[in-house]
């Protein structure tokens, strides 16, 4: 066998296991350019509500009652608290081990995304391109550098198991699919009460894929009333916790609306750098820019552009629980959960110009044009990461 017939042979055999087990390498993949891009987390001290957590786990040692006492600001999120703890039951206050685990958290939560579309009835390729996107996310900056901030991409892991186990139990009719995406679903409201959003997006996607109304209705309410039972429990019962700010202005519709649709808006246009609008104040573009997408959608839902109408739905989907707040400017963290949907429609859109500008030239072309489009926003959020690096060191004092 000639040498090059050697290569060949070991190229065929490469291929072919990474073809039998995509989301095994695909894991790797992740782990290695995510950890390359936010290596320098592990950096970064402890930060603000950090410290109220070490103080609540340090109660907590002495009282295990204090984890679910309404007197303390940190217990409004129990699953987060139980993390900081078991690290620092091994390391202590030594804040780079829970930095790295943090980042781990934010990896796992962005290939349990690609995952979960899968599974929803996405290409392959198209749901890892979309993981690969939303771990570069650069307009929630705070939560791969802020310890607390796990709360976000813990809860939105849990979630998107919940999708999954509940559009199983749709398709099957069984009872434990449904007890998982319970189960899911309440993991997910106990790391942050935004959790909630993950059972609206399963019946949407239960109402995607064609499910019966009935079903939907017989089953779509257990899930919802678990999420939210448990959103409201923990938003009512500690009420000095921090993430009640953001309910400040909850019955106030008019308020509502204008800061989830400018939320809206900027999820869409600061996905992959950051700008003075982001970091500063909220703009009328914003809320432009959030009716145009809107109305988009619905626009797509006439003429059955799914793929779009999914994006702009999960972010419209998951911005309502933060627009009670009362910060005039914008919180990085609260467009975690919105940011799938620019991430969605970016990798819809290579995927789309490279089959129009490819057309009838072979799909090495085509490979090459999705490869260029994914390298070329990857090294632009690689840039803006650094940005957002300087950001969060001047509110948090010098290296």
């Amino acid at each position: 066998m000639t040498v090059s017939s050697q290569r060949h042979s070991s190229w065929t055999q490469l291929t072919g296991h990474i073809a039998a087990y995509p989301w095994a390498y695909y894991l790797l993949l992740l782990l290695a350019i995510g950890f390359a891009q936010f290596w320098d987390a592990r950096l970064f001290t402890w930060f603000a509500d950090d410290f109220r957590a070490l103080d609540h786990i340090e109660k907590i040692g002495n009282n295990v009652g204090v984890l679910f006492s309404p007197d303390h600001v940190d217990s409004g999120r129990p699953a987060t608290t139980l993390y900081i703890m078991a690290f620092a039951a091994i390391w202590g206050d030594y804040q780079t081990p829970v930095h790295l685990g943090l980042i781990m958290f934010h990896i796992l939560a962005s290939w349990t995304l690609a995952w979960t579309l899968g599974r929803v009835g996405y290409e392959t390729f198209l749901g890892m391109m979309t993981g690969l996107l939303f771990l570069f996310s650069v307009s929630s900056y705070e939560v791969p550098y802020w310890v607390s901030c796990l709360s976000y991409p813990g809860s939105l892991a849990f979630g998107c198991l919940g999708i999954v186990n509940y559009l199983q139990h749709t398709s099957t009719h069984r009872r434990s699919p449904v007890l998982l995406s319970v189960a899911s679903f309440a993991i997910s409201a106990s790391f942050h009460a935004g959790g909630i959003v993950f059972t609206f997006l399963a019946l949407y996607f239960g109402w995607r894929r064609k499910v019966a109304w009935s079903i939907l209705v017989r089953s779509g309410w257990i899930p919802v009333v678990t999420s939210a039972g448990i959103s409201v429990i923990f938003l009512l019962t500690f009420p000095l916790h921090v993430q009640n700010e953001s309910t400040t202005h909850a019955g106030d519709p008019f308020h509502l609306a204008w800061v989830t649709t400018a939320y809206l808006g900027r999820t869409f246009l600061s996905s992959h750098w950051l700008s003075q609008s982001l970091l500063y104040v909220r703009s009328a573009l914003d809320f432009v820019v959030g009716c145009l997408l809107l109305g988009v959608a619905i626009v797509m839902i006439v003429y059955k552009r799914v793929r779009p109408v999914d994006a702009i739905v999960w972010s419209a989907l998951a911005l309502p629980i933060f627009s009670g707040t009362n910060h005039l400017e914008y919180q990085s963290r609260y467009f975690y959960f919105a940011n799938v949907g620019p991430a969605l429609l970016l990798a819809w859109l290579l995927i789309r110009a490279a089959e129009w500008l490819g057309a009838g030239r072979g799909s090495v072309l085509k490979t090459g044009i999705r490869g260029a489009g994914v390298a070329c926003i990857l090294t632009i959020s690689h840039l803006q990461h650094e940005r957002a690096e300087a950001v969060f060191w001047g509110a948090d004092g010098t290296p």
